[in-house]
This record gives structure tokens, sequence and C-alpha cells, in this order.
């Protein structure tokens, strides 16, 4: 199957306290980790990725998907890509929810060594998912999730690239209850 990314200035970021169902996606890998009551659910998509977090009080899902992807409404958050930007969600049951994300546009040769990097990334630790190449470049874009799950924290680190735009976004979640 061949999955081509749309334009980095089409992301968008969503945070939700609430489950996304799965039909709103194209999911291109999976993976779910259980520990402790705690399920942990990971989708790469044709454009982004999605963390799903399930412990025993709430649902916490965040998104990345494009603005033009019909979505549901009334998000904790939602942010457009642009530069480096932090927020910090404090929630009910004494959840604490912090992200950061950053969109890179790379010089040319600095681009491919980072591409070739993500495309190396630990399949033990993480997910990775390469995508078909548009015809422009022969090699298509990577997406890379990187998990870290303790009892009552979960970390995720996920890399997404663009190379049309020669851009990479990375974003670093980190949950606490």
């Amino acid at each position: 199957m061949i999955a081509t990314r749309p334009r980095v200035a089409e992301l968008v970021f969503l945070h939700y306290t609430r489950p996304i169902h799965p039909e709103f996606f194209r999911i291109v890998a999976a993976r779910r980790v259980c520990r402790q009551g705690n399920k942990l659910t990971l989708w790469i998509t044709n454009i982004g990725h999605v963390m799903m977090l399930e412990t025993q009080h709430q649902v916490l899902t965040e998104v990345i998907t494009a603005s033009h992807v019909e979505m549901p409404p009334i998000p904790l958050g939602l942010s457009h890509f642009r530069g480096f930007q932090a927020e910090t969600f404090n929630l009910a049951f004494g959840v604490h929810w912090e992200f950061s994300y950053q969109m890179e546009v790379l010089e040319p040769k600095y681009f491919w060594h980072l591409q070739n990097e993500v495309r190396a990334g630990d399949l033990e630790k993480g997910l990775r998912f390469h995508f078909g190449s548009n015809g422009r470049f022969p090699v298509g874009a990577v997406s890379y999730l990187n998990p870290e799950t303790r009892r009552t924290r979960i970390r995720l680190r996920a890399f997404h690239t663009f190379p049309e735009d020669y851009t990479v976004v990375r974003t670093d979640s980190i949950v606490e209850w």
C-alpha cells in the first residue's frame, strides 16, 4: 500500500478527553501497550498519529491530522503547527498532561540525514512506518513513535518527516496521573 502525506502546513494538533474511533483515520501501523490496567493505543495514520491513553478514570487522546479532516467537535486543545509550542493541561483525578511540538524546516543535507536516522529507529521500543514516494523524491516520508511507559506515566516522542518541504515535526507528550 502506498500512502503519501499532505503538506505540513495543513497539520493540526488536537487533544481530547474522550476516545476517538478509528474510522476517522486511515491507520497504517498500530501498537497497543497494556500496563497495570492502563492501555496505550498508538496509531500511525496516513497524515500523522493518534495516541489514546485509557486509565482507570479517564481517556486522553492526542491526534495529529490535517485541518480539512472532519474530527469530533470540542477538543480540549487545538494547535496549528508553526515553530515551537508547549502547553500543559491539569485535568480531573490529578492528571497532568504536557506536550510540546516543534516544526523545523531544514537544509536538504540535514533533512536527509535526520530522515535516515528516523528510518533506522528502534522497532523494539517504537512504531515506524515508511510512506511511499510521491514521485518527486525517491524516498517517502517516515513516521516514528517512541513510547515510554511507567506505572503512572506515559511519554510519547513522535517524529514525522515531510520530504517535499524538508520539514520535520517532533512532538513530545507526557501524561502523569
